[in-house]
């Protein structure tokens, strides 16, 4: 869910809350109510609240429980700290402001109280006092960003309305919208959820997030989107080739897609994954129909609608370029040397105290099963390692790549770029889908501007655990990154960069403040490496490891728009890619001129 989806919605109306337990206006006690909050600790004489938000808290999150702070220091003239759950070890009689999701019991506890006060309760939030928390939260963090604003202008601005609360309050805001009760074979829509395959496409992934942006928006709930590997419910709507018992078997062509009611679930499925998303767009114009007929939906026992998936609009997106391996030999028209920085033969010391060579587009294979392998070799000390590109033979500008991979076995390394032009380091951007540094359990995403002088990127305290993904975070059923297929994708617009897992968005970043945006918004060519760790990069290896590694890869595909300026350039182009310093352009492979 996007973090600023409806607060301006939210901050834009008067809210209306349902109050519980509040204390009166003069600040006495109220034994009907409770007591009145203790804000000054009997020890020290001193404000006795710390403002706690979770490890993983959004940055505008965090910027609201500041906003919250620095209202209370100024209230009550005191150093109010602003910490992490994990930072500060929990005690009874510890005074807390608990702000969304913590390591605190107090923080579901108040999450539990919001959802049954009733069905709709995404755009709700609640302000309740349990034990010694006072818990502000809410289903999502937009949300919860003006519950926070909320209380510090309501609450936090003055001693006479912090006295306002007392150990009895809870404050419910209830989001006034009129929701109509959609229905699936006659069972209510809330109660469904969406089922996905373990490696979900992007394409379709955004889909499924638009419609729960609109079921957020004007009915105050979402859907749930469960791994196929769920254990599985009676209320599914299932999308793509999702495993379920029991389902009739649906062949579609390319761009075909449906709409199948089949027992109490739905099905919704194309023969692409854009015709896929296809069908999940179609099911959220049913629902807005609806919406705007007064009347609710009724997807009956016997329901089935059918489509083709045709790119009309400009905001449509279209599949203009891919490989899906499934030649009996590699594509070397599109999959070359990388011979800017990474000329084939080039030595580095191994992080064996041996040399890593390069050998490029010759450690590339095809393995006849519709996968293909860029892999990596050590003997002893040395390793050999594999990379391949599209440098000189395809340049993109905006669009979603995404790429279905194993990655190689720990500690070997993988990683896939996108590098701005053939301008050298001169203003350079580079996009890191994916750099996992030696593990199979994590990997990093990064955006990175290089010029002749200088380097930045967004290793810094802002960025640096957010572009981490780690699969304990979001995927239960895999152990690593190794043993099965997973679906990374990086959405890039003229205005953001997100970045996917089976999916699913794990770290976005907005160009809109980017003083180098300009740079970000280059033509730009693909790099996929697999290789060891080097003298200072990588986890430690040994002799004893494996002495084969690879990369395996299914497809690589890139879908545009085109309202956003997007441009696709390849070498059967008349005149081919542009090229900007005027070097000789040839086409290696292994170090080869090839045609």
């Amino acid at each position: 869910m996007k973090i600023n989806r409806l607060l301006s919605v939210l901050l834009a109306v008067a809210l209306t809350v349902i109050s519980a337990g509040c204390g009166k206006n003069d600040g006495k006690n109220n034994a009907s109510a409770g007591e009145s909050l203790a804000q000054v600790s009997d020890k020290t004489g001193k404000f006795s609240y710390t403002v706690i938000r979770g490890k993983n808290a959004a940055s505008e999150v965090s910027e609201a429980a500041k906003t919250l702070r620095s209202a209370l220091k100024k209230t009550f003239n005191a150093n109010v700290m602003l910490t992490f759950d994990e930072t500060v070890e929990d005690y009874d009689g510890n005074k807390e402001i608990l702000i969304g999701s913590t390591n605190r019991e107090e923080s579901e506890k108040a999450l539990e109280v919001l959802k049954n006060n009733r069905v709709n309760y995404y755009r709700d939030f609640i302000i309740k006092v349990i034990d010694d928390k006072l818990c502000i939260t809410a289903a999502n963090d937009s949300v919860l960003v003006a519950a926070v604003e909320y209380f510090a202008e309501n609450y936090c601005t003055d001693k006479e309305k912090w006295e306002m609360l007392s150990t009895k309050s809870e404050i419910i805001y209830e989001a006034s919208f009129d929701a109509l009760n959609h229905k699936i074979m006659g069972n209510s829509l809330f109660l469904y959820k969406f089922v996905v395959p373990s490696d979900m496409s992007y394409i379709y992934g955004m889909r499924i997030d638009e419609l729960n942006d609109y079921l957020f928006k004007t009915q105050g709930y979402e859907l749930t989107v469960s791994d196929e590997r769920e254990a599985a419910d009676d209320f599914e709507i299932i999308v793509a080739d999702s495993v379920r018992e029991g389902l009739p078997e649906i062949v579609l062509k390319n761009n075909e897609w449906i709409i199948k009611a089949s027992g109490k679930k739905l099905i919704i499925k194309g023969g692409s994954d854009l015709a896929t998303g296809a069908a999940v767009q179609k099911l959220m114009s049913l629902i807005s129909e609806a919406d705007a007929s007064g009347k609710a939906l009724e997807i009956t026992e016997d329901y089935e609608l059918n489509g083709t998936y045709t790119a009309e609009n400009a905001d449509d997106y279209k599949l203009v370029w891919n490989d899906e391996f499934d030649s009996p030999n590699v594509n070397n028209h599109w999959w070359v040397d990388y011979h800017s920085q990474y000329p084939y033969g080039k030595q580095n010391s191994s992080v064996l105290g041996g040399t890593i060579t390069d050998m490029a587009a010759e450690y590339f294979k095809s393995n006849g099963d519709g996968t293909a392998s860029v892999y990596a070799e050590q003997n002893g000390k040395d390793i050999k390692s594999g990379k391949i590109s599209t440098w000189d033979t395809m340049q993109y500008r905006y669009g979603v790549l995404e790429i279905r991979a194993k990655l190689p076995a720990a500690p070997w390394c993988a990683a896939f770029w996108v590098n701005g032009s053939q301008l050298g380091y001169g203003a350079l951007t580079e996009f890191d889908l994916l750099e996992n540094f030696g593990y199979n359990t994590s990997f990093a995403s990064n955006i990175h501007l290089w010029s002749d002088m200088w380097h930045k990127s967004l290793d810094t305290s802002e960025y640096k655990t957010k572009k981490k993904y780690t699969l304990s975070e979001h995927n239960k059923f895999d152990k690593n990154l190794t043993d099965e297929f997973h679906t990374y994708t990086m959405e890039w617009t003229d205005r953001v960069v997100n970045f996917a897992v089976d999916g699913r968005v794990y770290f976005s970043y907005d160009l809109d403040d980017d003083l180098y945006a300009d740079a970000r918004r280059l033509p730009s060519y693909l790099v996929l490496s697999c290789s060891g760790g080097s003298g200072n990069y990588g986890v430690a290896f040994t002799e004893e490891k494996d002495e084969y590694a690879e990369l395996i890869l299914d497809y690589v595909r890139i879908y545009q728009r085109y309202d956003i300026d997007s441009l696709l350039l390849t070498r059967d182009d008349p005149g081919g890619i542009p090229n900007y310093n005027g070097r000789t352009v040839k086409y290696l492979v292994g170090g080869r001129e090839a045609s």
